[in-house]
């Protein structure tokens, strides 16, 4: 269930998911992210996400390859769950599967792309 809420967000539609995190507040939010980051390290068996790439899989892919190599395969064309298809425009190489190397590539990429344009800083 959500903080606060009587609800299981994961029962919920993409658009009543949508409409619900619409109607919380900023704090609200912030909490929900805070479950969020405490339910993936708790499933990692305490293992706090600790760079940028494993922060951002905690999101992309349900922490699926935090700690692990760059070589570890998240998503892989045909999976039958979509997620591939999805976000195929990280798979690089077109190789059908999406590494934690890609991903790594990506946000690194688009860090240093708003580093350079002064919209966050390093």
């Amino acid at each position: 269930n959500l903080v606060g809420q009587n609800v299981d967000f994961h029962d919920l539609t993409p658009l009543a998911r949508v409409d619900l995190l619409k109607s919380f507040t900023a704090i609200e939010q912030l909490d929900l992210v805070s479950y969020w980051y405490q339910a993936i390290i708790k499933s990692k068996n305490g293992k706090v996400p600790s760079t940028l790439v494993d922060v951002y899989l905690a999101v992309f892919s349900g922490g699926n390859g935090i700690g692990l190599s760059d070589s570890f395969v998240i998503y892989k064309k045909g999976d039958g769950t979509g997620n591939y298809e999805s976000n195929s425009k990280v798979d690089s190489n077109n190789d059908g599967k999406i590494t934690k190397g890609e991903v790594r590539g990506k946000i690194e990429g688009l860090f240093a792309e708003g580093v350079s344009a002064g919209t966050i800083s390093s």
